[in-house]
């Protein structure tokens, strides 16, 4: 009987082991091995709340939900220079204009030069929510379709990239030729493929991380409802 009761247990433990394996192996969940990013930085703007960041190539803007677009020095996270907008959550910078997303079908086109609204720009019925530019393509959240969708600017042709739940995103950025987002519930950043492959799951610096950011050298920027930016780098 007790020979029985061992080999039960070497059973259980053997069984219990093999599935947390999986759960240890599955980047979606939330007690999944993160990898832990190299703080090079800690910027500090005392400006809080919610909205995503993007790089102009010199500075760092950030979007609020009020419609405030603030841009921060870089290293000393001064605030530069203040814009208007309707408000949003999303944010990018390219071709000298601020593209705001906001879940609506239209996106708002801020001249950085003059601070006017150059254009709403229609999308397609795509209803972006956060927006990342790459090559002429917007890359953003569907929040009617929960899909990662590509819009290309020039012909305003539309692709399906992956399907994404459960997830309570701050913010997108382009990483490459990947997507970088900010999970707020788990305190996480994830790198996807255009696919929808999980590259890579890490821990945030802090708490309440919401923005992201990358620079032309590859270094990330992680923003935090607090108003700190931190700039990191992958292990």
């Amino acid at each position: 009987m007790r020979l029985k009761r061992i080999i039960y247990l070497l059973a259980f433990i053997i069984s219990f082991s093999s599935c947390k394996d999986i759960v240890f192996n599955n980047p979606l969940d939330p007690n999944a091995s993160k990898g832990v990013m190299k703080t090079v930085k800690i910027i500090t703007t005392g400006y809080t709340g919610e909205g995503d960041i993007c790089f102009d190539g010199e500075k760092i803007w950030k979007i609020f939900p009020s419609g405030r677009l603030i841009a921060f020095d870089m290293e000393s996270g001064t605030k530069i220079r203040e814009l208007a907008s309707s408000g949003g959550f999303g944010i990018d910078y390219y071709q000298d204009k601020l593209y705001v997303s906001s879940d609506n079908d239209y996106l708002p086109l801020i001249n950085v030069l003059s601070g006017d609204l150059e254009q709403n720009l229609l999308t397609s019925n795509i209803y972006y929510k956060f927006i990342t530019i790459n090559d002429n393509n917007i890359i953003g959240f569907d929040t009617k379709s929960s899909y990662f969708i590509e819009l290309n600017l020039e012909t305003f042709e539309k692709k399906q990239l992956f399907k994404l739940t459960g997830f309570n995103i701050g913010g997108i950025s382009m990483f490459g030729n990947d997507i970088i987002i900010t999970e707020k519930d788990s305190n996480s950043v994830y790198i996807f493929d255009t696919e929808g492959k999980v590259r890579g799951v890490y821990s945030a610096p802090s708490n309440n991380v919401v923005g992201v950011a990358v620079d032309n050298g590859f270094n990330i920027y992680l923003s935090f409802s607090d108003g700190k930016i931190y700039k990191v780098i992958l292990p």
